[in-house]
Order: structure tokens, then C-alpha cells, then sequence
């Protein structure tokens, strides 16, 4: 298929900002709360977490798993991570553009390196056209570079290094046909999870009720067998009491023969 080169632009675009700026931003997560105190923590803000309005269910499941399973910033989208930054404590503070606004240049805080990340974000996720003139790319990919780097830093792992090269990366059809479905997607990575769930728990069921229906066919087959042993063994049984019966004919009729040949009854 053909793609022009602000085509090509876009997706290097969207691939820097879904597979490099996306680990920044957990980095950075992982960094200001460590995977082992994650869970008490959230525990301690359930409170607060749970009566934000713009908090969805799916995501409450997500950081509120059942009982006896563990919770880390893997099973987390780019929007919850920095949904969870804001809200507990150290909460960041946001860029003087707010949350929801793409930064000026000059501003290299905290907050808005976040807020960076989640712009372009959905910028990439919700743009119509999907190019990027050349202009536009090197503008946009220096901006977010330097957040990535910014960020993935603050947490003592660069990766500065890793988004340079991601801007060579080379899209074959394959990368381009992944990145061009993941976004036309309209549907958020938790809608996406819980979909992927819902399907494998319904395969669980098929596949459990299918091992029913084999077990019980192995069982009738198992009767089955044995009716076909007892059967087997009838048989031999019979061709014993044959064998028996054939003996003792052959044994009378030798008897008969002897007899019928004897001295005695020849003339």
C-alpha cells in the first residue's frame, strides 16, 4: 500500500509517542512510586481516586484488582499514569497552560513534560488527516524528545539516546499496518483489555465445556471398551469350549475308526 512521506511523518510521530514517550512517562511513574509500596498506596487513596468524576469504572478494576492479584504501572495507559500523578501524593503540579494544553517551549517542568506527553497523545490518537509535513515533524519531535528525555532523567533512566534513533526507525509494511490499526481504534487500551478478557474468558468456558464433553466421551468410550473386553473374552472363552468340544468329537470319531478297522470285523 502506498503511503506519501507526511504519511510516513505521522506514524514515526505516533510511534515515538506510543512506544517511547509512553515508557518515559512510566519510568518517571515507577520513580516518584516504587512498584513495591504501589498497592498501599492506592489503597491509602481509594478514597480520593474513586470519587474522581472523570475516573471510570474500568480503570477503578484496573487499579482495584480482585483479591490475591497485584497491581503495577504495566497494566496502566499513559492517561491513567498521569491521572494517578496528579492525584497522589507528591501531587504534581500542572504547567501554567494547565493539564489539557500543549505547553510553551520555554516551560521544562514536571508537569508540563506530562502534559506534553498526553497532548501529542491525543492529538495522534483523534487526528483526521494523520500527516505531518516535515516542518511540523521536526518541531514536534523535538518537543516531545526533550520531554522524554526530561523525564525518563528525573528517574535515572535515560532515554534520550532511545528516542533519537526512533526518529530512523524504519516503518516497513508490516510496523505501518500495526501502527495504522492501532490508530483507528476508537477505543481506549483499558476498553481494549477488558474486550481481549471478556474473549478469553468466553474461550475459558468453550474450551471447559468442550473438555466436559471429551471427558465424557472418554468415558462412554472407556464403557464402551469394556464392553468390547468382556465381549472379547466371551469369545475366547467359546472358542475354547470349540476347541474342547472339537477335541472330544475327533477323539470319538477315532474311537469309531479303530473300531470300524479292527481285526475282529475284517473279512
Amino acid at each position: 500500500m502506498g503511503v506519501t512521506e507526511e504519511e510516513l511523518n505521522f506514524l514515526r510521530f505516533y510511534f515515538l509517542n506510543l512506544k517511547i514517550a509512553s515508557k518515559a512517562v512510566r519510568v518517571y511513574f515507577d520513580y516518584v512510586h516504587p512498584p513495591a509500596g504501589l498497592g498501599a498506596e492506592l489503597t491509602k487513596s481509594s478514597v480520593t481516586l474513586k470519587g474522581l468524576r472523570f475516573m471510570t469504572k474500568l480503570q477503578l478494576n484496573i487499579l482495584y484488582p480482585s483479591p490475591g492479584q497485584s497491581v503495577t504501572s504495566a497494566d496502566f495507559d499513559t492517561t491513567l499514569i498521569v491521572c494517578l500523578l496528579r492525584n497522589l501524593p507528591p501531587r504534581e503540579s500542572a504547567s501554567r497552560t494547565g493539564w489539557d494544553n500543549l505547553p510553551p517551549p520555554g516551560d521544562t517542568s514536571i508537569g508540563a513534560d506530562l502534559a506534553r506527553v498526553k497532548w501529542y497523545r491525543n492529538q495522534s490518537v483523534h487526528s483526521k488527516d494523520g500527516i505531518l509535513s516535515s516542518t511540523d515533524f521536526n518541531k514536534c519531535w523535538g518537543d516531545l524528545e526533550g520531554a522524554i528525555g526530561r523525564l525518563s532523567a528525573k528517574a535515572g533512566l535515560p532515554m534520550l539516546k532511545e528516542a533519537q534513533l526512533s526518529k530512523h526507525v524504519v516503518l516497513d509494511g508490516s510496523l505501518i499496518d500495526m501502527l495504522l490499526e492501532l490508530r483507528s481504534c476508537k477505543k481506549s487500551q483499558q476498553e481494549l483489555t477488558e474486550m481481549i478478557n471478556i474473549h478469553q474468558s468466553a474461550i475459558d468456558i468453550q474450551g471447559s465445556k468442550q473438555g466436559e464433553q471429551i471427558a465424557q466421551q472418554g468415558e462412554q468410550l472407556a464403557q464402551h471398551g469394556e464392553q468390547i473386553a468382556q465381549q472379547s473374552e466371551q469369545i475366547t472363552k467359546q472358542g475354547e469350549q470349540m476347541k474342547k468340544q472339537g477335541r472330544s468329537n475327533q477323539t470319538r470319531l477315532e474311537g469309531k475308526y479303530l473300531l470300524f478297522v479292527s481285526p475282529k470285523y475284517i473279512i
